[in-house]
């Protein structure tokens, strides 16, 4: 039984990984709206280590992850000590720094002749290991939840349920872009799932045909 329900569980991240993965490689909205900007409080983050993009801006520091010629247009201000800001919260950026730094350096590996190949360059390299981490963080948190639920009911039922709500939204559109709702989504599914596993869960009613 035990082993049944580890491949279960096993089961459900890689399935999710995969399946949100293959959606990637279709067409989608990816460094739009509001998630370039965000990426450049990161790459200010990284590269100058503060939080004053008017130079990113200027330099065309969009081009590194993918997005050529960003217009700052009303995403950012100037404040009254004159530092060009940023109208979005910087905790996103600042928690991707690390995944940020380590995905633009291992995008200077390739060569240009290979990347072209893929119909990429180096900017849309880093952004898809970026958007590669960012689906296994949510992966990751439907596998929580799915050890949270294991007392609830069969692996297969429990696996199926927790599957059914990765692939669909708000989860799965959410699962690979950089914005504030990728988080929002991911915290909560993880959330769900350590919640359900506290030992005062475990020692109630099996699941609800038992009550």
């Amino acid at each position: 039984m035990r082993r049944h329900w580890r491949r279960s569980l096993l089961a459900v991240p890689v399935v999710m990984f995969l399946f949100i993965w293959t959606l990637t490689t279709h067409g989608k909205y990816s460094v739009s709206g509001d998630e370039p900007h965000y990426l450049i409080i990161a790459e200010s983050l990284v590269t100058d280590h503060d939080l004053d993009v008017a130079n990113n801006y200027a330099r065309n520091d969009g081009r590194l992850f993918g997005h050529d010629r960003l217009d700052m247009g009303l995403h950012a201000v100037r404040s009254r000590t004159g530092r060009v800001l940023s109208i979005h919260d910087v905790g996103l950026p600042l928690m991707l720094v690390p995944a940020y730094a380590i995905a633009r350096a291992v995008a200077q590996y390739p060569s240009e002749a290979l990347l072209k190949r893929f119909r990429m360059d180096r900017g849309l390299f880093a952004y898809s290991l970026l958007g590669l981490l960012l689906i296994a963080v949510t992966a990751t948190g439907s596998a929580l939840l799915a050890s949270g639920l294991s007392g609830l009911d069969r692996p297969g039922r429990v696996a199926f349920l927790v599957l059914a709500i990765g692939i669909s939204p708000p989860v799965v559109s959410h699962a690979f872009l950089v914005f504030q709702r990728w988080w929002r989504s991911s915290s909560r599914v993880s959330w769900s799932g350590s919640r359900s596993s506290r030992p005062e869960q475990a020692t109630g009613p099996c699941c609800w045909r038992c009550s």
